[in-house]
């Protein structure tokens, strides 16, 4: 079945793009557009347009197959691409005036098969982009060449390095499109225009070159780095020599670990929205919540649960807290205004749906019941068992603890099989992860709805069994209690953090503690250890447990591994790294290598274990996890993508390996 539908009368052509499901460029698509192009070519018209039966045009290239494409030697992939190019070139110089009828997404080899039309009109609801460098990669069907001559080089390089997809409007002002039209008749108007062919195909080199912003070529920027200095070339040169140059860069990114580990992260980030999809299905999303708690955590869940449209009642026992909250509910409004994201209009509608309360009969109403209150389990027990006396029968009730197992907290409840945990990340309006558990009790059905209102907020689920820590913080305090080993051998705070920082972790795990809060790392540390104690169990001599004995928690004391002192601007700045005036060995500092292995050997060993144990679902959905809730480095792909491209689990066969290597 071609996927490329042919129709026409005496004026023109009219190729409608119809995969299965969505359209993406891969043999079979190029392939069909083959031989669309050669039928026209023998029987010309004077108008071709081309258009897609999908709500989106087209929604790139087949990214699936993009790890067997890269195993290929370097001649047979550009070999590969070459060929594309030049079914777009023949596309684009067809004796008509060719126009593409983009609606929806055109994105990657999508949009540079409209780019290569000599017209691109599109619908209002159009969004257009080249987002190659998201995966480690160039534009590699005449993206940058083409880009270049309708933009100037400067903004071309800017729109393919930023890899986000454009509305409508803005490529229209820009002049990436020439035209908006919603329906058949604004088409038809524009084409009735007596258009006449713009041959991009036949724009050599500009006569005004333009300089590029370069950008170093360093861990993580190498894409960025390839793109920069392609920009700069292409603008001198015709198109076939610009699009050979831009293959050569293609194939080597291709050939890369940083674009594997990308391509990787977007296999992984699929498979979590299809296991999430899964997940769902029958269930309920809430319509009205209830917060316990107005601390941070609670006014940054209140916050997402009304800005994505659910009422939202914020309960706690002391008034002082409930205005602090409210404060920060304003502070997150008048960021997103300052930021030009929201309006103040719509910050008021999104403040008018949060309420404030002392009275727990206020909850009575929620369908949903969200528990952030200290991680005391004696004291959510009781908040817990409090909250579900007040809502209907049919409510669900959930814990937002970061540590604590549901299935214990369950006990205090009437009706365990409508409790299960919620755990989100903070600063909770970014952070895009979060944790469904389930516990011994919890049913199917609450599971699905708790997945299907984590989606509604925006957020990505990921289903979790019950466990100390459940999958994120299960997995960092193996990783934290390395640092703290390290540092009682004698290794300086500022080299770990300095190597780990240079790994890509967003900030080395000192620094970190002392965001999170030493006091909350020690308490956490000791619910992990209590649960695993034969590799959880922090070092004798533990540089945490001394900063948090003499009250120096880290950001919120102004001391903990660091001296904190807030700056002109009002925000904290990091000094120096504090003297423990502990007595510690004598050793040379090691090399980054070993630091690295032997802080990321218990992360990677705990993250196998959870999917051997079927903590998670698979190891695509554990590291999509550790991306999104830990910030692990993007373009590694993973703790267990990373572990198996450097060797991890060489020479091993037990559980542990199986588990890793089943799936890389």
């Amino acid at each position: 079945m071609s996927t490329v539908h042919l129709s026409g009368d005496d004026s023109r052509w009219t190729l409608t793009l119809k995969q299965p499901k969505v359209n993406v460029l891969g043999e079979q698509l190029i392939a069909d557009l083959t031989t669309a192009v050669e039928q026209i070519e023998a029987n010309p018209k004077p108008l071709v347009v081309i258009e897609s039966a999908h709500k989106d045009f087209v929604l790139g290239a087949d990214i699936d197959a993009f790890l067997g494409w890269f195993a290929d030697d370097a001649a047979v992939l550009k070999a590969r691409l070459v060929g594309t190019q030049k079914l777009f070139d023949r596309f684009g110089a067809l004796p008509s005036v060719v126009v593409a009828r983009v609606n929806g997404f055109a994105l990657g080899g999508g949009f540079e098969l409209a780019l290569a039309a000599d017209y691109r009109v599109v619908s209002s609801s159009a969004r257009v982009g080249l987002p190659e460098v998201t995966l480690g990669l160039c534009p590699s069907w005449g993206g940058t060449v083409r880009t270049s001559r309708l933009l100037g080089a400067k903004a071309a390089s800017a729109f393919i390095l930023a890899g986000r997809p454009i509305a409508a409007a803005p490529a229209l002002e820009c002049g990436l499109v020439d035209a908006i039209a919603d329906t058949d008749e604004a088409f038809e108007a524009f084409v009735a225009q007596g258009l006449s062919p713009t041959r991009m195909t036949d724009l050599g080199p500009v006569s005004r070159p333009e300089p590029v912003p370069t950008v170093d070529p360093v861990a993580g920027q190498m894409a960025q780095a390839s793109i920069s200095r392609l920009m700069a070339k292409v603008q001198l040169l015709e198109l076939t020599a610009a699009q050979d140059i831009e293959a050569d860069a293609f194939v080597a990114l291709a050939h890369s670990e940083e674009a594997h580990a990308l391509i990787r992260r977007y296999l992984n980030d699929q498979a979590t929205k299809r296991a999430a999809r899964q997940a769902a299905k029958g269930g309920v999303p809430a319509t009205r919540v209830a917060v316990l708690g107005a601390g941070i955590m609670g006014a940054g869940i209140a916050w997402q649960s009304a800005v994505s449209g659910l009422d939202v009642v914020v309960k706690d026992i002391d008034q002082k807290a409930l205005d602090t909250a409210q404060a920060e509910m304003n502070r997150l409004g008048a960021g997103q205004i300052k930021k030009q994201r929201m309006s103040d209009a719509e910050v008021a509608v999104v403040q008018q749906r949060v309420s404030y309360t002392l009275d727990e009969s206020a909850m009575a109403g929620c369908d949903l019941v969200i528990e952030a209150v200290t991680e005391r389990k004696d004291i959510k027990s009781a908040v817990l068992a409090a909250a579900e006396s007040a809502v209907a029968d049919t409510a669900v009730v959930t814990s937002n603890t970061s540590t604590l197992a549901i299935t214990g907290l369950a006990a205090s409840l009437k009706r365990p099989a409508q409790f299960g945990g919620l755990h989100f990340f903070n600063p909770v309006p970014v952070m895009p992860l979060v944790e469904v558990i389930v516990g011994e009790a919890t049913s199917a059905e609450t599971t699905a709805s708790l997945v299907a209102t984590a989606t509604a907020l925006g957020k990505r689920a990921v289903v979790v069994q019950d466990c100390a820590g459940f999958l994120v913080n299960r997995v960092l305090f193996p990783y934290l209690n390395a640092f703290d080993t390290l540092l009682a051998l004698g290794q300086p705070v500022e080299l770990i953090d300095q190597v780990m920082s240079d790994f890509g972790w967003p900030m080395g795990p000192g620094f970190l503690s002392d965001v999170i809060g030493i006091d909350t790392c020690v308490h956490a540390s000791d619910v992990m250890a209590e649960a695993f104690p034969d590799r959880m169990t922090p070092p004798p001599l533990s540089s945490l447990r001394v900063l948090n004995e003499r009250g120096q928690l880290g950001q919120k004391t102004g001391s903990g591994f660091y001296a904190y002192a807030a700056a002109d601007n009002g925000r904290l700045e990091r000094g120096a790294a504090v003297d423990l005036g502990l007595v510690l060995p004598a050793q040379a500092p090691m090399e980054s290598a070993d630091l690295i292995g032997i802080m990321m050997a218990p992360m990677v060993e705990e993250l196998a274990r959870c999917v051997a144990e079927g903590v998670v679902e698979s190891a695509a959905v554990a590291d999509a996890a550790c991306l999104m809730g830990l910030g692990f480095p993007a373009y590694r792909g993973g703790p267990l993508y990373w572990a198996h491209c450097h060797g991890f689990w060489d020479g091993r066969e037990d559980d542990l390996a199986k588990a890793a290597k089943g799936f890389y």
